[in-house]
């Protein structure tokens, strides 16, 4: 009797908290929705952070985790159950007090939403311990032996480059003077007899840096060159602390010619840099990045194209998807003449304050544009024209942290 009275009062109390919390739902349906609200809020930041942790990991050549990935399918899917619960109860209570006459539905709605709450507040949990990036590591270094004699160390070279397959990357450095250059071009001499290593066509990637003393990057055809190249694989080129570095001339080339497929354009640290007007002449640019270009007002100069033979009437960047601009002091405008950036996705703009207006006409905006980011002030003095409304642009923005 004594295990009958002690399962009893076990029990009871359960069945009586599960039917009082049963009952209770149509009452606490506005309680439970704003729970629910509060919730998919904190959800709804919690994955704009991941995004914009991914878009910045992007520019490092980081990659968003299959962890990451799956996460935000979650997150995605779970926000948008959540206003579903919320948009029912709008449509449901009706009536004062927030009780809808309709009793049953205002009871499963609330159920719902008190279930949903504990769902979203799960998701958001897991990203406490959420991997987001995933970086290569870098690879590994070997000094390459050297020896006083020049032609034993175009054979180790050589050596390294056709018969070492562990060997991605070649570097060659000292001071002026010491045949640098010339070992190169011996590399390429011999090279070019081999289908295999025609530079041409394994080349993918060119970073110029370090050069303090250099004004001027020239590209030339000459009679006297000693090496004829188009590079038509290469789709990236960086131009990084060049910080004496004025202008990139092209003397009897054109950009498409040499770079048919490049892909990524970068210039970091370039502070006496005035423009990039050759940019436009690449047929397969997607992503182009200025950071810390100190002396640039202007990413276009119509009077350089126009010097250089370019039909400047119909401007575009028809592949670019990513602008990014970072700490241009003086940079004003993109350019005084009309530049259109049809497949744009991502414009983001840090500490350049002197750039009052947007490189695309924001009662237009191109069609697969994802995110505008940027600081508030950068944004709120953003200059637009007679009759035009920023708050078209508004969903696009995404404040910078």
């Amino acid at each position: 009797m004594g295990f009958l009275n002690g399962a009893v009062s076990s029990i009871v109390p359960l069945v009586t908290n599960t039917i009082f919390k049963h009952v209770a739902y149509p009452f606490t349906a506005g309680d439970n929705i704003r729970a629910l609200e509060l919730a998919t809020r904190q959800l709804r930041a919690l994955k704009e952070d991941v995004n914009t942790e991914i878009t910045n990991a992007e520019r490092e050549n980081g990659a968003p985790t299959n962890q990451a990935k799956e996460w935000l399918l979650q997150a995605e899917n779970t926000e948008k159950e959540a206003e579903e619960i919320q948009q029912k109860y709008q449509q449901l209570c009706r009536c004062i007090w927030n009780i809808s006459p309709n009793f049953c539905a205002i009871y499963k709605v609330s159920r719902s939403a008190a279930k949903m709450q504990v769902e979203v507040k799960s998701v958001c949990e897991k990203k406490v311990t959420l991997e987001v990036i995933t970086r290569m590591q870098p690879p590994l270094a070997q000094e390459m032996p050297v020896s006083s004699s020049k032609s034993a160390n175009l054979e180790v070279a050589l050596h390294f480059i056709k018969e070492d397959v562990h060997n991605n990357i070649i570097g060659i450095w000292g001071m002026g003077g010491i045949g640098k250059t010339h070992l190169l071009e011996q590399i390429n001499n011999e090279l070019s007899r081999d289908p295999r290593f025609k530079l041409e066509n394994n080349l993918i990637s060119i970073v110029i840096c370090d050069m303090d003393d250099v004004e001027y990057v020239k590209f030339e055809s000459t009679k006297e060159s000693q090496i004829d190249c188009r590079l038509g694989r290469l789709e990236t080129l960086e131009f990084q602390r060049m910080i004496s570095i004025k202008e990139v001339i092209w003397k009897s080339l054109e950009p498409k010619d040499i770079f048919p497929r490049l892909q990524c354009l970068k210039f970091w640290f370039c502070f006496q840099l005035i423009s990039i007007s050759w940019a436009v002449n690449l047929p397969c640019i997607r992503q182009l990045s200025i950071n810390n270009c100190g002396s640039m007002k202007q990413l276009i100069l119509i009077d350089e194209l126009k010097n250089s033979g370019v039909k400047v009437s119909q401007l575009s960047f028809p592949f670019l998807k990513k602008l990014f601009l970072q700490n241009n002091s003086e940079l004003e405008r993109i350019s005084d003449h009309i530049i259109t950036f049809p497949a744009l996705e991502f414009l983001d703009v840090l500490d350049c304050d002197n750039l009052k207006e947007l490189p695309f006409n924001p009662s237009n905006p191109p069609r697969k544009l994802k995110h505008i980011a940027g600081n508030e002030e950068w944004w709120n003095n953003i200059e637009m024209e007679d009759g035009e409304n920023k708050s078209s642009l508004q969903p696009f923005y995404k404040k910078w942290h």
